[in-house]
């Protein structure tokens, strides 16, 4: 009882350094949970539920699809207990904003898959039997004040129905219960009956419940040997790798924390602050960079109506030819460059393990419209063959990518044959290939993804644009190529720099509470000069303007000290991150800007003064007497 008597007064002796103290630890605490949980946000929520279940999908990329007869020669395994099909649906209710995940589904199989997933016999009754009928997610239907029976429209933009329009109508079965948020389930036999073209009878990939989890990976080589030698080969993995290797291929960037003395504490902790927002805003200015510089004033872009990037847009070798004959485009010339924008898996360089690349197949006109693109070593590819050139920051990437050097996809071999240089831009991450092959690799036989073309400097954009969209021939928009890299890159960046300021804003906290503490031990060991002064005459405000400027001095050392070191170490430093747009790798130089420097350095002094304030006022308030015989 002494003990917890004496425990007590000591905590309260000095009141607001107690209370400080337990501030720091709670915002550290704070901080770690944060980190926690973006981490878990990244890697899927992976844990041991999904331990028991298998995700295939196409080895060439999980942008492939697989053939609908999979799921039966997978079911009929003794080694899988279960198995289901998804598909990739898109689209968005109402409005672009209002997006959300949408999967057609086998009703029954997917429910017994994901068990953890409830819903009620009656609601899975109507949506097995309801050939229109759709299931959501409940914080989806709350969200948008649907009940049982009302008819869902969702704006697509990758599959058309038959009768040319992009509307597809649900009516709403009913709801189940899923933690992970807005989950919009539809019947695939639906699915399947209405959409056209290379959609019909193929799955997005296939998600299984194996029999014995002690077994897993003997049934995964079993799966996968099945279609070894098919057309369509697949890819097999538990659920837990599965997610782990997406999570993987956004990139991390490191936080160093350090204490030394008591006023280095303000130091580092404010440079840590300066530190983590301005290496963080320089990877995200540096993407900016690379995908915004791509663009030329002049170069546009013909996509698919509805599109929002260029690996689900889809345009036929009719519509390309098509608006070569619009007055302003190509004119005939062909100056118009058709090109297919696929994904490939290579194994990057530095983990060893699978990436996704940006393959683009390309006329011979790909290069007159970007007069940029230089060719470092070897030669362009030659129709007809099976050769690759690839940008330098890919060959830097991805392993196999050596001038010279054969790399296996699609399951043909590939030669590279040359090297370019793209000045830093996002085709710098690419491969590029014969257009014709591409599209005979990659099962796109008479399709491209877009269209490019290079305008005159003279050429009314607006009216090009409008003849385009009265064609009845097209269902196509055009968008210049710059407005294109600035959406591409607000959906890279954006998430990143929220985060950046996040974590700022906290970090921030914890080093004005560690300046508050630094300040207050400062004014206790010069209680004595303090009263000094104050004895002699001196006015409260050379005592609160003398705290502050120790406190924001404290902070100008931390913020250049944090500059000059992220300037040093990160400007101009290459690495890659998953591109939103494209699922697939792009490369960067992260770009510390003085914009961001200032940035950093407003911040750093903004924490002094705050950190400073409460102890100067506490610096002024101190009665004579107390301060001088304090000492």
């Amino acid at each position: 009882m002494k003990l917890l008597t004496l425990l007590g007064s000591n905590l309260l002796r000095k009141p607001t350094r107690t209370s400080l103290t337990f501030v720091s630890l709670a915002i550290a605490f704070l901080l770690f949970m944060l980190l926690e949980a973006i981490s878990d946000a990244f890697s899927g929520g992976v844990s041991l539920e999904g331990m028991d279940r298998i995700v295939i999908d196409s080895k060439y990329s999980m942008t492939d699809n697989l053939p609908l007869s999979y799921v039966q020669r997978i079911r009929s395994l003794d080694e899988v207990e279960q198995v289901t099909n998804m598909s990739w649906f898109g689209g968005y209710y109402m409005e672009p904003r209002n997006s959300f995940a949408t999967y057609p589904v086998d009703p029954e199989s997917y429910f017994d898959v994901f068990s953890e997933q409830t819903i009620s016999a009656e609601t899975l009754s109507r949506f097995r039997n309801i050939r229109v009928s759709a299931v959501a997610s409940e914080a989806l239907a709350a969200r948008f004040g649907w009940n049982p029976g009302d008819a869902i429209h969702i704006v697509q933009d990758i599959f058309p129905l038959e009768d040319g329009s992009w509307t597809w109508q649900f009516e709403l079965a009913g709801t189940f219960e899923y933690s992970g948020g807005l989950l919009l389930l539809i019947n695939y036999d639906y699915f399947n009956e209405a959409v056209v073209g290379r959609a019909k009878d193929q799955i997005g990939w296939l998600v299984g419940r194996v029999a014995d989890p002690t077994e897993v990976d003997t049934t995964i080589g079993m799966i996968d040997s099945m279609f070894e030698n098919s057309s369509d080969p697949t890819r097999s993995t538990t659920e837990d790798e599965y997610r782990r290797q997406f999570a993987s291929q956004v990139g991390d960037v490191g936080m160093i924390p350090s204490r030394k003395g008591t006023s280095s504490i303000v130091v580092v902790g404010i440079a840590g602050v300066v530190a983590v927002v301005v290496g963080l805003l320089s990877m995200s200015e540096g993407i900016k960079t690379a995908l915004q510089e791509t663009s030329h004033p002049y170069r546009v872009l013909v996509m698919r109506t509805g599109a929002m990037d260029e690996i689900t847009g889809w345009l036929s070798a009719e519509e390309v030819n098509v608006l070569r004959g619009i007055d302003g485009m190509g004119d005939g010339m062909g100056t118009v460059s058709g090109e297919l924008v696929v994904v490939v898996d290579l194994v990057t360089r530095e983990t060893v393990r699978p990436g996704v690349a940006v393959a683009r197949g390309v006329e011979a006109s790909a290069l007159e419209i970007r007069p940029e693109l230089k060719l470092l070593a070897g030669r362009w590819f030659q129709p007809g063959r099976n050769e690759l050139v690839v940008g330098v920051s890919a060959g830097d990437t991805y392993a196999g990518l050596d001038l010279g050097s054969s790399v296996s996809f699609r399951n043909r071999p590939w030669d590279v044959v040359g090297l370019f240089d793209a000045a830093g831009r996002a085709h710098d991450s690419e491969v590029w290939m014969d257009l014709p092959i591409a599209q005979a690799a990659f099962r796109r036989e008479g399709v491209v993804s877009n269209a490019r073309a290079l305008l005159d400097a003279d050429t009314d954009v607006a009216a090009v644009s409008e003849r385009i969209r009265q064609e009845p021939r097209l269902r196509a928009d055009l968008v210049l190529e710059r407005d294109f890299y600035v959406r591409q890159s607000q959906a890279s960046t954006g998430m990143l720099e929220s985060f950046a300021y996040l974590i700022g804003a906290i970090m921030g906290l914890g080093a004005v509470v560690a300046a508050v503490n630094t300040m207050y031990s400062s004014v206790g060991a010069r209680s004595v000069e303090i009263g000094t002064l104050r004895s002699l005459g001196f006015s409260n405000v050379p005592v609160v303007i003398s705290v502050i400027l120790e406190a924001l001095l404290l902070a100008l050392v931390g913020g250049l000290l944090a500059g000059a070191v992220v300037y040093l170490v990160y400007d101009g430093f290459t690495s890659s991150t998953l591109s939103v747009g494209s699922l697939s790798q792009i490369g960067f130089e992260f770009a510390v800007t003085p914009r961001l420097l200032l940035i950093g350095l407003t911040s750093a002094l903004l924490v002094g003064m705050i950190g400073g304030l409460l102890p100067a006022l506490r610096a002024a308030r101190l009665p004579v007497v107390a301060a001088l015989r304090s000492g």
